[in-house]
């Protein structure tokens, strides 16, 4: 071990290169051994500003709220770091919860700029921080899908990377968010990816008829609300068939029968919402739409007919809780208020999103991701139509009572 002696080279250094001289001349993690005080010199103030580690400062949110006595001490004990400072365990001591982390989880998101996926394994605490800086835009370029999804769609990038997601699985998807926030662009990347799956038919309501007239030779469109309850009607005797095909084959979903998939894009929820139709005529049409909408999202999760419904209202009459409550997925762009949010979410987080057009919430699985959506230009997607229509209009072979 080298014997250092520090009167000897404190004077040695300065005598010979001065004080600047000697920070340039000997090793930071030397000179702070020494007790020199380098934050002193103008050439080493970075190392005050050098990045703290996300373990600290989580130490420094429980500190400020003192979580648990953390003042006094009471922190929870760090048993090891996985892979990275980006995931780390904890111990917690006796009388600490895991749900109060949880619930400290935006705090955290603030202090760490990130994300957090917080979670117990094993009776350990495990927080896994996100830190990749999400782009304020970024131009649509098709990627290749994972290899394990049916009917993969893209989501969008998030700090974890780009996120796809398998309708299959989800089943049905909620979509919501104000005007020009990002919807209509999205809904465009979902046709794109779809109408190049030989296994889809796809059906769009679009009562507003501006959005996806470009698509009539590729799907099957409903333009107005007569059209809209003769596709949905279809899609229900379809459900029905294929309910009786699956006890006859005694299965339990549609995967291996050789089915399409049929993937229903309703553009304006709140559209089909008796409460807020006014003519009589109307409102009941919608009546007669909704309870079909509805039978199909709570029935057909596993019969290969699957639901994305985009609103830009998303309050309790456009999604009802027995809508909501089978609609396990949603994507949620910036909304007007913390219900909205708290109706599409169940917390508040969308209302609070930065306002950058295409920044939304990804919620699936247990799982929520802030995600910034490809930026799709209406020239752009017309461009990615496939040269042959994939979907027609169903077949009229369905039994019309929806029996076999």
């Amino acid at each position: 071990m080298v014997d250092i002696n520090l009167q000897k080279l404190q004077a040695g250094g300065i005598a010979a290169v001065g004080l600047a001289g000697m920070a340039a001349f000997y090793p930071a993690g030397l000179l702070f051994a020494l007790g020199l005080g380098l934050t002193g010199f103008a050439g080493y103030k970075v190392i005050e500003d050098m990045p703290k580690s996300n373990n600290k400062k989580i130490e420094e949110v429980l500190k400020a709220l003192n979580y648990a006595g953390a003042k006094h001490g009471n922190l929870p004990v760090q048993v090891n770091k996985t892979k990275s400072d980006n995931h780390l365990v904890y111990e917690l001591k006796p009388g600490m919860c895991p749900d109060d982390f949880k619930n400290l989880k935006p705090r955290l998101n603030s202090h760490l700029q990130a994300e957090t996926d917080i979670y117990v394994n094993n009776s350990q605490l495990h927080i896994e921080v996100l830190n990749e800086k999400l782009p304020e835009s970024f131009l649509y370029k098709r990627q290749e899908p994972p290899g394990d999804m049916i009917l993969p769609i893209p989501i969008g990038k998030s700090r974890a990377g780009f996120l796809w997601a398998d309708i299959v699985k989800m089943p049905h998807l909620a979509v919501a968010g104000e005007t020009r926030g990002g919807k209509s662009n999205f809904l465009h990347q979902v046709i794109a990816q779809l109408l190049h799956n030989e296994k889809v038919k796809l059906h769009i309501v679009d009562l507003k008829k501006v959005e996806f007239g470009y698509l009539q030779d590729h799907a099957e469109i409903a333009l107005t609300l007569p059209d809209t309850l003769k596709v949905l009607e279809r899609l229900t005797l379809e459900m029905m068939y294929r309910m009786d095909m699956l006890m006859n084959n005694r299965k339990n979903n549609v995967v291996g029968l050789g089915l399409p998939y049929h993937v229903l894009i309703i553009d304006e929820l709140s559209q089909l919402s008796p409460s807020l139709a006014t003519d009589s005529k109307v409102k009941e049409m919608c009546k007669i739409a909704h309870q079909m909408l509805t039978s199909l999202i709570c029935l057909s999760a596993a019969l290969g007919i699957h639901i994305i419904a985009s609103t830009q209202r998303p309050d309790r009459e456009v999604l009802p809780g027995q809508l909501k409550a089978n609609i396990p997925a949603a994507l949620c762009f910036q909304v007007k208020n913390k219900k909205n949010s708290e109706i599409v979410l169940d917390n508040n987080n969308a209302a609070s999103l930065p306002p950058v057009k295409g920044r939304g919430l990804w919620q699936f699985d247990g799982k929520e991701r802030e995600v910034q959506v490809q930026h799709l230009p209406l020239g752009m997607a017309i461009g990615l139509l496939p040269k042959v229509a994939v979907t027609k209009p169903m077949e009229e072979s369905v039994p019309v009572d929806g029996r076999t």
